[in-house]
C-alpha cells in the first residue's frame, strides 16, 4: 500500500511477482509464495466465503450449516 500498488482489495489480484520481488527485503521466492497464495484464494468453498463476509453471529459453524441449507434447498 505504501508503494501504490494496491489501493483496493482487487488489486490485489492484478499484482505480479516482479512487483513484488522489487518491494524492499521480498525475495523473488517470497514474492512468488505471495503471488500463489492469492491465486489460491480465487476459489473457495461456500462455507468459508460465508464466513468470510463477516456478518455479525455468523462464524463457522453457522456458515456451515447456511451452506448445507442451501445444497437441500436446491434439491
Amino acid at each position: 500500500m505504501e508503494q501504490g500498488l494496491v489501493k483496493t482489495v482487487a488489486d490485489l489480484y492484478s499484482l505480479s511477482t516482479t512487483q513484488l520481488a522489487a518491494l524492499e527485503r521480498k525475495a523473488e521466492k517470497s514474492a512468488q509464495n505471495i503471488i500463489d497464495a492469492i491465486a489460491a484464494s480465487r476459489t473457495t468453498t461456500l462455507p468459508r466465503f460465508l464466513h468470510a463476509l463477516g456478518i455479525p453471529q455468523v462464524g463457522v459453524a453457522t456458515a456451515q450449516m447456511l451452506a448445507s441449507t442451501s445444497a437441500i434447498l436446491k434439491l
